[in-house]
């Protein structure tokens, strides 16, 4: 609370004795009072500037100090007075008896001392001012100087050193007050008044209703005057006054009424009282009902000096609040409407004056509301220098005067860090420096804010044990968060990738994020946007994943709104963000949506084999799959002769040919039924498989036991047809041997060497040598490639060395004569004689082609001689 020693800026007496006369400039005056001769009063004035104490400041002590340089006059008590000068201003080298302003004499603001003394006596006079100088403060009253008066039961004079003197007896002011920042002074101006008169019998009957007038007057009445000379009626009469206080908020500290008088009669009568009138007025709208029908509400009693043409002021601080709640104005009255011998009533100053009533309202600054912080108490944010905002209000409308930020262990027992003080009217947000959060974790966030006139915010905040100041919790995550594997949801798995699915139109595929997880903030949501890479489709909406509770998060893509409901290949790219912020992107997730069946283009065609152990191979050929799966396998089912069918053997690829291997255990006809599916599910369907057949046949074909029928130069051969034991694969082929033989081997290329001849059972050839030696055999094939049982066989053909002509019936019959060694048919009995040698016929039987007309009996029967 400061203190403050301020000396006189000017000072002047003036004289009784000369009105006329300035005495600004003297060194030592004198205050006195005469109460009879020629000399007359002597007053001085005082001026101080109070422009170094803050207006509004609470004066908690103000005192004023003169030395006595000398006492005259009569011994007895003396009363020397200091009012203030309410007047209006003056000049110290100007001013006289007769142009010295008003001032209030003996006011509620009057300084006073009194005391005994003798002539002579120096000493210092103490004067309180304390209330003349708040009314200064307060600006009830202005600061036109104080008036030095003395009254005393005779006459006496005090006689003191005046500013000019420059001596350390000088006349000083002392002031300790206490400065209220923000503190806010509101004068008003009244804006509508009436008044209202009333006369009533003696005894308080009241008989006539109120009169109005003063529409508006510059002048009304409020109190009341009791007439002596009519004893039967009294006259009472109030005064209405409002103002617009609209822009009156914030805390009320004082209030106060000034009134101008005109004149005021307080003889023998009561106080007057100022309150709210218990109806609605205004200037225009006359109040109905007698004066009784009004009641002073809320109202408290005053009385004041004999102040005339200058201002004077009522103290309505413990009314005030409930005055302007009512929203009805003020009304001053007298304090009874009884009758009394006496008069009591002030005439007062309208609004249409140059003095009209005034309200002044103090209204003390507020601390400013605690900031309120731009982010949720727990959030969680990704950065250990996140920017703070907050939010600034004062419930007086201050700006901000500065702020500061502190950072607060989790616990709140200790602080990290501090910005200080931060005088910036129009920050709303500060960034954490580097270093100031040393590690992720909970942390709280402190701060304060003062308004413009120091004032530091109230103590509403909430959490940390502390409301002193706005704090919440912060969680500081730096760390992204974390996922083990990612997949598609074939068969139960959650781990597939990629994964493929054969869903309908309309319909979802599922992928999945696992073993997600966050050490601090927690997780947030995990999304998955995808997009058909097939047909281009854009990326779709960032589908929001379901937890599963276990740490485990997935999502149902509809691949109506992602790709149209088209086939192809779907990508879905997981994000995960934890509750600061942070995020994670996942390993993406293919999905194949494919719902077009695998083709098998061919099987083997039915095969032979004549093993009876081990395995057959059989094949599938061209198996393809034309969605975007691709084929996962080709299986087969196979029947073996006799036994139960194999079901769901995998096959093994070759390119695009896949093949199994059937073990083989019986003969007879094997059954392999192929079919396929692709990775998506899809099965092989119209047809749902394609079967290949092969035979199991080990056992030869019967010989098929070849002979000939031969001449010189041709030979024609004949043979049994093909024969083969149950189960028989079949005919495939014929194969025939026929070569010159010289008894070890052949002689020469021979004709036919395992040659396949077709299915027939004869064969002619020529062009063989004559007499020439021949080995020849004929072989089945069955399918299964077995050799039928076969015997070679030898035969010579037949060498023709001469004929002999023989004339018979007219015709001429040529018979050819052989070698004897050549390989002629029969008996080589019937012998001729030819050029070279012996030779002979070769007899036939006579029913053979080739039979003559000429006969031979032989031990073998009659025989025909060959032509």
């Amino acid at each position: 609370m400061p203190s403050i020693t301020l000396y006189p800026i000017a000072d002047a007496r003036v004289s009784q004795k000369y009105p006329t006369s300035n005495f600004g400039t003297e060194t030592y005056s004198q205050v006195n009072y005469e109460a009879s001769g020629t000399t007359l009063s002597n007053y001085v004035l005082i001026q101080f500037d109070l422009s170094s104490i803050p207006s509004g400041s609470i004066i908690n002590n103000a005192s004023l100090n003169i030395y006595a340089s000398g006492i005259s006059g009569a011994t007895g008590t003396s009363y020397l007075y200091a009012d203030p000068i309410k007047g209006g201003s003056w000049s110290e080298t100007s001013v006289t008896w007769n142009t010295k302003p008003f001032a209030d004499s003996g006011g509620p603001t009057s300084g006073s001392y009194s005391g005994s003394t003798t002539s002579g006596t120096y000493s210092w006079r103490q004067l309180d001012v304390q209330k003349m100088v708040e009314a200064w403060s307060y600006s009830i009253l202005g600061n036109y100087g104080i008036q030095l008066s003395m009254v005393n039961n005779g006459s006496k004079g005090m006689n003191m050193p005046m500013r000019e003197q420059g001596s350390s007896n000088a006349t000083y002011l002392s002031i300790n007050y206490t400065p209220v920042p923000g503190r806010t002074i509101r004068t008003l101006t009244c804006n509508a008044n009436r008044g209202t008169t009333v006369n009533t019998s003696v005894g308080g009957a009241v008989s006539d209703t109120q009169t109005w007038y003063g529409v508006p007057s510059t002048i009304v009445t409020a109190g009341s005057i009791y007439n002596p000379s009519d004893e039967d009626w009294t006259n009472y009469s109030r005064a209405y006054l409002n103002f617009d206080m609209s822009s009156i908020s914030g805390n009320i500290t004082k209030a106060y009424l000034k009134l101008a008088g005109y004149r005021y009669n307080n003889n023998n009568g009561g106080n007057l009282r100022i309150g709210t009138p218990s109806i609605h007025w205004d200037e225009s709208i006359p109040v109905s009902g007698t004066v009784n029908s009004v009641s002073i509400n809320n109202g408290t009693d005053f009385s004041l000096g004999s102040t005339q043409n200058s201002y004077d002021f009522i103290d309505i601080t413990n009314i005030f609040s409930a005055i302007k709640t009512a929203g009805n104005g003020f009304v001053i009255g007298g304090t009874s409407t009884t009758a009394y011998y006496g008069q009591n009533d002030i005439e007062i100053q309208t609004r249409t004056s140059s003095l009209p009533p005034q309200l002044v309202v103090i209204t003390d600054n507020t601390q400013p509301n605690a900031p309120v912080l731009g982010f949720t108490d727990g959030q969680a944010i990704n950065t250990r220098t996140p920017t703070i905002t907050w939010t600034y209000s004062d419930p007086d409308g201050n700006p901000q005067g500065g702020y500061f930020v502190q950072v607060v262990n989790s616990t709140y027992t200790a602080t990290v860090y501090d910005s200080g003080w931060i005088h910036d009217a129009n920050a709303r947000s500060f960034t954490i420096p580097a270093g100031a959060i040393p590690s992720d974790g909970q942390w709280w966030i402190r701060m304060g804010v003062m308004d413009s006139n120091g004032a530091v915010n109230q103590a509403n905040g909430t959490g940390g044990g502390d409301s002193s100041f706005g704090n919440r919790r912060i969680i500081i995550d730096t760390v992204a968060p974390s996922y083990s594997s990612v997949g598609g949801n074939t068969n139960g798995r959650r781990t597939d990738n990629p994964q493929y699915v054969n869903i309908a139109s309309n319909g979802t595929f599922r992928v999945w994020v696992n073993g997600v997880g966050d050490t601090t903030s927690g997780i947030n949501r995990v999304q998955f946007p995808s997009c058909n890479a097939t047909t281009g489709s854009p990326w779709s909406t960032w589908y929001n994943g379901t937890h599963d509770g276990s740490g485990n998060w997935y999502c149902d893509i509809p691949i109506a709104a992602v790709g149209n409901n088209a086939e192809g290949i779907y990508f879905t790219d997981p994000y995960i963000f934890d509750n600061a912020g942070n995020v994670t992107g996942c390993t993406r997730v293919q999905t194949s949506v494919d719902r077009t069946a695998p083709t098998i283009s061919s099987v083997q065609g039915y095969s032979y084999t004549n093993l009876t152990a081990g395995s057959r191979r059989v094949w599938a050929y061209g198996v393809t799959d034309a969605g975007s799966s691709g084929l996962l396998q080709v299986l087969c089912n196979y029947t073996v002769p006799g036994s139960a069918t194999v079901n769901s053997v995998t096959c093994t690829a070759s390119s695009s040919d896949y093949y199994v291997d059937i073990p083989l255990s019986a003969q007879g006809e094997y059954r392999v039924d192929f079919y396929c599916v692709d990775k998506a599910g899809n099965w092989m369907s119209n047809p749902s498989s394609k079967t290949s057949y092969f035979f199991v046949d080990s056992q030869r074909a019967n010989d098929p036991n070849p002979n000939v029928t031969y001449g010189t130069t041709t030979a024609t051969f004949a043979w049994n047809a093909f024969s083969d034991p149950a189960p028989s694969s079949g005919y495939d082929k014929t194969y025939m041997y026929l070569g010159e033989w010289n008894g070890s081997g052949w002689v020469g290329t021979p004709l036919y060497s395992g040659a396949s001849i077709g299915n027939v059972i004869t064969l002619s050839v020529s062009g063989l040598k004559q007499g020439a030696r021949y080995r020849y055999t004929v072989t089945h094939y069955d399918k299964s490639g077995n050799e039928s049982a076969y015997t070679y066989k030898e035969f010579v053909t037949k060498k023709k060395i001469g004929e002999c002509h023989i004339q018979k019936a007219g015709q001429r019959i040529t018979l050819p004569v052989y070698d004897l060694a050549s390989g002629v048919n029969g008996s080589k009995a019937l012998r001729t004689k030819v050029s070279v040698g012996i030779g002979c016929f070769e007899l036939v039987p006579t029913t053979s082609t080739s039979a003559s007309p000429f006969r031979v009996a032989t031990p073998q029967g009659i025989k025909a001689i060959s032509k």
